[in-house]
């Protein structure tokens, strides 16, 4: 029933290929808001190139909202920063299509700058540090590894954006885990400094869609877009990915 409804309202609203053999439609896709901010935009300029009369309006969110999304027919897609185990949800299916690689900054002038080993998790535990809000899969891992060390007592403070972590940071404020790509070019340009991390790994960029729901060809255009970008192994700063197709 779903899939039926899907490829009606797809119809009326011109999502998919006419007789023309033109991709046309709207796709909406719920992403993490450092990927709306990095890794999305070429995938959004190429896919206008090869398919101008395909619109995507992407909407940032975490994986709840995302799953949600999905569920109700509000999202095609999404995008979830999550580890490769089983997702919870058994209606929604998920294929890694990138890694992201973490970093652990702070200011340039923090005491655990330019340092060349990686801080125990005993002295981590001691500082302050800006995550992003619940739900996000590599703030809760942090925090549980650090609420782990005996006597640890670190002041932990939650955002709903990048934006607002990497700034409090920026001023001195503590340390905080984001995607390379979201922090870079401030690392570049001095104002923030990768601290050696003790044992963080990449977190795996995957593609969810609802298990009984029709993907539509503009959706489907996406897709493979993103795949075409993200094959050759390199991020929009110059980094190097592992992806996994």
């Amino acid at each position: 029933m779903l899939d039926a409804v899907a490829r009606l309202r797809a119809g009326g609203a011109g999502a998919g290929e006419g007789g023309d053999g033109v991709v046309r439609g709207r796709v909406r896709v719920g992403t993490p808001e450092s990927l709306c901010a990095t890794r999305l935009p070429p995938v959004i300029a190429a896919l206008r190139t090869r398919h101008p009369e395909v619109d995507v309006d992407l909407y940032a969110a975490g994986t709840g909202e995302c799953v949600d999304g999905l569920r109700s027919g509000r999202l095609d897609l999404a995008l979830l920063l999550e580890d490769e185990a089983e997702l919870p949800f058994p209606d929604v299916v998920a294929e890694t299509v990138a890694r992201e690689e973490l970093a652990l900054v702070c200011a340039s002038g923090h005491p655990l700058a330019g340092r060349e080993h990686a801080p125990t998790w005993a002295r981590l535990a001691r500082e302050t540090f800006f995550l992003l809000e619940e739900g996000c899969s590599y703030s809760d891992a942090l925090e549980r590894r650090l609420l782990a060390v005996p006597d640890a007592r670190p002041r932990l403070t939650r955002f709903g954006g990048v934006d607002a972590a990497r700034s409090c940071v920026a001023a001195g404020l503590g340390l905080t885990l984001l995607p390379l790509t979201s922090v870079e070019e401030q690392v570049r340009q001095g104002g923030l400094a990768r601290v050696p991390a003790p044992d963080f790994s990449d977190v795996p960029v995957r593609l969810a869609r609802h298990r009984r729901r029709w993907t539509s060809p503009a959706a489907e255009a996406l897709v493979e877009e993103m795949t075409r970008q993200w094959a050759d192994g390199e991020t929009p700063g110059g980094g190097s990915q592992r992806t996994t197709r």
